[in-house]
Parts: structure tokens; sequence; C-alpha cells
């Protein structure tokens, strides 16, 4: 996950990768993941607006990547970007 926007425009990225989480937090990023649809970008109502592109790289299918701001992110993606974000094997 990357985010993008803000005051500076210095992008950060998230990422997780199960393979290295416990099966509990295996399958609890997975549950969150699965709310990923591809999302072509949105446009940005003001200068600044934070933006997140979400990519999902499952081990059984194609790649999904989704765009989202603040104003456009569904709650089951912020959600997935709060678990990510929040998460402490996170790597950044």
């Amino acid at each position: 996950m990357t985010q993008t926007g803000g005051p500076l425009g210095v992008p950060l990225r998230h990422a997780l990768d199960s393979a290295h989480l416990s099966e509990h937090d295996a399958a609890e990023l997975a549950q969150h993941a699965r709310a990923a649809a591809p999302v072509p970008e949105p446009e940005r109502t003001y200068t600044g607006e934070l933006g997140y592109t979400v990519r999902v790289e499952p081990d059984d299918g194609p790649t999904v990547e989704a765009s989202y701001t603040d104003g456009t992110m569904p709650d089951d993606i912020r959600r997935l970007v709060t678990w990510v974000q929040e998460h402490p094997d996170t790597t950044r």
C-alpha cells in the first residue's frame, strides 16, 4: 500500500507478506484483502488530499490494484489500510 499527498507529498509505503505472518494474521490479512477490486485513480478534490494505492498479490490469482482518496475509500478498504499500517510486521 502506498499513501501519497499530504502537506509534504512524500509517499509512504507499507507492505506485508503473508508468508512471514502467523497463521492467524495471514488469515486476517487475506480476509481484509478480499475487499480490494480494481479501481482507477480518482481525481483529488484539493491539493494535498491523501491518496492510497492498494496492491494485493495473491498466490492463487491475479494481482489487484486499486486507488482511492480519503473521500472515496470504502470502509472495508479503510479497515485493510489501517490494519496494514498498524501491523507490527509491516515493512515501511
